[in-house]
């Protein structure tokens, strides 16, 4: 997956958890507020059904008896009830008042995390990032070193080689005298292999006579190499880069140069 695509998608999932988080404690916010407000209803109701039924028995009581004590009496009851139902309601409130305060600190709890995950994603990205930068340049530093290797060894093989090809005259376009040799696929990699074609571009043609021979020796039967040999073009006079098709690979990277 690419770097930018990977980047949009972990952003995404975490913009996502963090909706998600928010929504649940929104949903747990409206539910405490249901739930106390639901209790209250049933204190409200609780407490009228006390106060109705203790004034109802006071209503009898004086219908019975009419005297002063028991008059008095009633009046203490009504008083303690009417206090016992305040200290309740102001007990609900002090819990409720708790509650919201819980609530907000959970709130405060959860930005708090949510930016220290934010932080610590965005210095991982940075981190992965610098090392990805030091890994290329190291393997780029290691390919090159290996281009000169390569570059200086080709060069001493070729000067030494007696494999000495005349070129052919083909559709007006004269090749130069050249020489060839193999180097194992095993010292060379693909990414190498177009740092080479970098470095050193394509010099000459390979001889069609070359191919016409690989095909009566039963050879690989591929349409072309790489190089295109029959458009004739202007290149460098250095190291010509020739790749086969993949089922050529058992006979390796072929190199020509100029002798």
């Amino acid at each position: 997956m690419p770097k930018a695509r990977k980047s949009v998608v972990e952003e995404y999932d975490e913009k996502t958890a963090l909706l998600d988080d928010i929504l649940e404690l929104k949903e747990e916010e409206e539910k405490v507020k249901e739930t106390e407000k639901e209790k209250k209803s049933a204190d409200d109701q609780k407490g009228k059904d006390v106060r109705k039924r203790a004034l109802e028995n006071l209503s009898k009581d004086e219908e019975e008896n009419q005297t002063p004590k028991k008059r008095t009496s009633s009046t203490n009851v009504m008083e303690y009830l009417q206090t016992k139902v305040n200290i309740e309601n102001e007990n609900k409130r002090e819990e409720l008042k708790l509650r919201s305060e819980e609530l907000r600190l959970e709130r405060e709890r959860f930005e708090l995390e949510r930016e220290e995950r934010r932080e610590r994603i965005e210095t991982e990205k940075k981190e992965k990032a610098f090392m990805l930068q030091l890994l290329e340049k190291i393997i780029m530093e290691v390919d090159l070193f290996m281009l000169v290797v390569l570059g200086t060894a080709i060069t001493a093989a070729v000067s030494s080689s007696p494999n000495l090809y005349r070129t052919v005259r083909k559709n007006g376009f004269h090749r130069e005298l050249f020489t060839k040799i193999f180097i194992p696929t095993s010292l060379i990699d693909a990414k190498c292999e177009c740092l080479i074609e970098e470095q050193f571009p394509p010099g000459l043609y390979i001889d069609p006579y070359e191919l016409k021979n690989y095909r009566e020796k039963g050879g690989p039967q591929f349409d072309s190499p790489a190089v295109d040999i029959e458009k004739p073009k202007e290149l460098s006079p250095n190291l010509v880069f020739i790749i086969y098709p993949q089922q050529f690979t058992a006979i390796g990277p072929e190199y020509v140069t100029n002798s």
